[in-house]
């Protein structure tokens, strides 16, 4: 098993090599599919593995499976996803899968198989059983190697952190959520886990202190969705700012007027698009996650 660290944009990518060839756990965000690509020929070339046989995903944000197109289209692996986005990768509903919701991107791909929780799946030699992991993303999955003591855990636990919790058209399944990855922490609780490979971030060990803080942040979040939402605004733009690098602030404006969640997240937070967009901007200066360049916001 081999852990490709990447930067936040892209998810953390874990590629399993064995006789039958490779498989990959996640993609990672689509502007980064041939560097991910790359990195996957160099290791089965290096350890003589005959191919990449299958990506598989714990979720389907754009960020976890952005490289599946591409992946799929050069080395013609098999595409696994969760169970419970069948549908909307069959039909490509981009409102289904998030991507149009979040202003993200996504190049199209198909699946040949599915996962569900209780499969057990030979990764690297070794049996891992796929949990459910919803809270994050309701159709997320974990996988769990318990002779080795593994967790892959996604984005339901970091080391510092979770996923964000993205309200949606429908106020009560934000509090439906919260709930769900609270559940999943409690799971991952119950497990006998040596070392969590999160999907973003480094590996880690100290388990009962990452639960402890990311029930602290959700504690938080869940308690003044207002709060949760300005939260979440901030990752969509600094999210977006990663790929684009700098931004028009009238490009900013739009992404806040048009972009779905970011509407969403406004039912609680109560201010006019352009306030919005104004203050988020403000707040990534704040924090040096982003500066002001003229007409522009930065990466930084």
């Amino acid at each position: 098993m081999q852990v490709f660290e990447r930067g936040w944009l892209s998810s953390n990518c874990v590629l399993f090599e064995d006789d039958s060839g490779a498989t990959l756990i996640d993609s990672g965000y689509f502007t980064h599919a041939e560097q991910t690509l790359a990195l996957v020929h160099r290791a089965i070339e290096r350890h003589r593995v005959p191919r990449l046989r299958r990506v598989i995903n714990t979720h389907l944000h754009s960020d976890h499976c952005g490289g599946n197109a591409l992946l799929a289209r050069r080395t013609r692996c098999e595409i696994v996803i969760p169970e419970g986005n069948s549908f909307g990768v069959r039909h490509w509903d981009q409102r289904f899968l998030t991507f149009e919701a979040t202003g993200q991107h996504c190049d199209r791909f198909d699946f040949t198989d599915t996962v569900s929780a209780g499969d057990v799946l030979t990764l690297g030699g070794q049996e891992w059983e796929a949990l459910a992991a919803p809270g994050h993303d309701v159709d997320s999955v974990m996988f769990h190697c318990e002779d080795e003591g593994i967790l892959i855990s996604g984005d339901a636990i970091w080391e510092d952190g979770c996923g964000a919790m993205f309200p949606s058209a429908n106020p009560k399944t934000l509090d439906e959520d919260f709930s769900a990855a609270f559940e999943t922490l409690g799971l991952v609780e119950s497990l006998d886990v040596r070392v969590i490979v999160p999907g973003h971030g480094r590996p880690f060990t100290d388990a009962e202190g990452a639960l402890e803080r990311v029930r602290s942040r959700l504690r938080r979040l869940s308690a003044d969705p207002a709060r949760n939402g300005r939260h979440v605004v901030k990752v969509l733009l600094k999210y977006r700012l990663l790929d684009d690098r700098r931004m028009s602030f009238d490009t900013v404006h739009a992404m806040f007027r048009d972009v779905p969640t970011i509407e969403h997240c406004n039912r609680d937070i109560g201010l006019a698009p352009a306030a919005l967009a104004e203050r988020t901007m403000d707040d990534l200066v704040k924090v040096g996650a982003a500066r002001r360049d003229g007409q522009w916001l930065v990466d930084a």
